[in-house]
């Protein structure tokens, strides 16, 4: 992880960079960019679908499985996290479980996602936020999500899917 975290990351050509990840098992749609800088762990586990962003200094951990779906944007320094330690645990007992981004998502600047969440269709979670998996609590689509933790604020109100993709930065 070493070098595809340090060096790999930094490459400024995303081409070469797509190459190394899919090499490293990392299952990565069409018209998808990941722009330099993103620490990833076990990539093998981790699946981007089409027209997905992830900009510069983002974290994506696949240990617990990481899948993020067709035109998601993530935001400059989103952490996702799929592993955690057992509070209860004397031993310090590593635990894992998946995390879902669905279909026209957004995280903002800075957004935390940990393990277990299911940020659903059209929702966005803002920028400085921690989404956390409570069973009380289930995220509905086309929301606002805001706070430490996340709650809903109100209706996100886009009708429509939008397609991203077309963007292609040349170096980052």
């Amino acid at each position: 992880m070493f070098v595809l975290n340090h060096i790999i990351s930094h490459i400024p050509v995303w081409s070469i960079r797509k190459f190394f990840y899919k090499l490293c098992g990392m299952k990565i749609g069409k018209k998808s960019r990941i722009l330099m800088g993103v620490y990833v762990y076990a990539p093998w586990k981790i699946t981007i679908g089409d027209g997905t962003y992830i900009n510069e200094y983002c974290i994506l951990d696949g240990r617990g499985g990481l899948d993020i779906k067709n035109n998601v944007s993530l935001s400059i320094k989103t952490t996702i996290l799929t592993g955690t330690h057992d509070s209860k645990s004397d031993i310090f007992k590593f635990k894992s479980s998946p995390v879902t981004l669905e279909d026209n998502t957004w995280t903002g600047v800075g957004s935390t996602i940990l393990p277990g969440v299911v940020l659903k269709r059209k929702s966005i979670l803002a920028a400085g936020s921690v989404m956390i998996n409570n069973r009380k609590f289930e995220c509905e689509e086309n929301m606002i999500y805001s706070g430490v933790p996340a709650v809903k604020i109100c209706s996100r109100h886009l009708e429509n899917n939008y397609n991203l993709g077309d963007w292609k930065p040349f170096l980052r």
